[in-house]
């Protein structure tokens, strides 16, 4: 009887010590990834402070922000709903501020400053782009903007426009990246010196960051990459038709050259991951948690105007319409909300959600983004 006690004992002794022993050896890993994390976001240069010390003065006029940001992250969608709010005035991309808003929905209207002392307002250059549309208004401008610069001289053409001195805070959304930005500082340990600037860094799960990639190629570059695409068609011919008849895919449609491009030429994923594990320690704002989360961005909203603006119900109701959560995409007029990860891996072809696997696999996504917590649960194993 006494043999048989102990031998029930060890029987469930033995799956406990196992559990234990997992649970250690997972603990061990996760102080391991962190450890990593803390060492590589050491090496960073950046001094710069995600949320500044709160600014109530007004007297030397509007805090500073700057959101890098590579593609595909929500950048239009964020200036837009920064802008909604009348103390708020963020500008996107490279581009001047007043040309911003007649390419993409910004929620901001800035023709009026046409009218006043255009040397002084264009003196930082535009984009050719710009100038043709200014053209057609007949305002004649030189195409000679700097935007490697942009980090020196984006707050005084902002300061430059109409009403920009009565806001609580200015800045700009996709004009540099946190890599621009480190070479920058490496070039000149004085830049953004001049007064406190909140620096924070937009990023997107890099499953429907992908989906838009796909979708801005479809609808913007294919004729640019024709012979980019053929040529790798071509060279990896072979592979290409076993994909094909694997896949029952067809590399002459647009959808399936614009993802191989995506996958194999473009390697946006790879600079996504990359600056992830380089700039560690620079506060990121998730895009999925901006459009989710009311309190996550009001947080925001408070940190990048550095103490200054507070969100208030009307402002909030009108950030999380339904109508603005589907603005600001480029590739589509669809007013709608883009779908979350999971769903979008879901409606993908076996083949594209193949292709991120193996592309997952490869970054090891789950160890880049461990620190953002974006669940990658959902993704298949590659097939053997």
């Amino acid at each position: 009887m006494l043999r048989r006690a102990v031998r029930s004992a060890a029987f469930l002794i033995s799956p406990l010590r196992r559990l234990v022993q997992d649970r250690a050896r997972l603990a061990q890993e996760v102080e391991r990834l962190t450890s990593e994390l803390r060492s590589n976001s050491e090496k960073t240069l950046f001094p710069f402070s995600g949320a500044p010390a709160d600014m109530v003065d007004r007297s030397e006029g509007p805090a500073r922000f700057l959101v890098t940001s590579w593609g595909h992250s929500g950048s239009i969608w964020l200036v837009g709903a920064l802008n909604l709010h009348e103390e708020m005035l963020c500008s996107v991309g490279v581009g001047h501020p007043v040309l911003g808003g007649m390419l993409h929905d910004l929620n901001q209207n800035l023709s009026a400053a046409l009218e006043g002392d255009l040397p002084r307002l264009f003196e930082f250059g535009t984009s050719r782009i710009e100038a043709e549309l200014l053209a057609q208004r007949g305002v004649a401008v030189a195409v000679d903007r700097d935007i490697a610069r942009l980090p020196y001289y984006i707050f005084e053409e902002l300061r430059r426009l109409p009403g920009a001195d009565r806001c609580a805070a200015i800045g700009n959304v996709h004009g540099t990246t946190l890599t621009q930005l480190a070479d920058a500082y490496r070039q000149d340990a004085a830049v953004l010196a001049e007064k406190p600037v909140a620096v924070m860094d937009l990023i997107r799960h890099p499953v429907p960051r992908t989906e838009s990639a796909i979708k801005a190629t479809m609808a913007q570059h294919l004729d640019a990459l024709e012979e980019k695409i053929s040529h790798f068609i071509a060279q990896n011919a072979t592979e290409c038709l076993a994909l094909e008849r694997a896949y029952r895919i067809d590399f002459s449609e647009p959808r399936a050259r614009a993802s191989l491009h995506v996958y194999r030429q473009g390697l946006q994923n790879d600079v996504w991951a990359q600056e992830i594990r380089a700039y560690a320690k620079v506060q990121r704002l998730l895009f999925e948690r901006l459009q989710q989360d009311p309190g996550y961005f009001s947080w925001a909203l408070h940190a990048l105007s550095h103490g200054r603006v507070v969100a208030n119900k009307d402002y909030l109701d009108r950030v999380f319409s339904a109508e603005n959560l589907g603005a600001g995409r480029q590739s589509t007029r669809a007013r709608a909300r883009p779908p979350g990860p999971a769903e979008q891996y879901q409606q993908w072809s076996p083949w594209e959600q193949n292709e991120f696997a193996r592309v997952a696999r490869r970054l090891d996504m789950q160890k880049s983004y461990f620190a953002c917590g974006y669940d990658f649960s959902f993704i298949r194993p590659i097939p053997q």
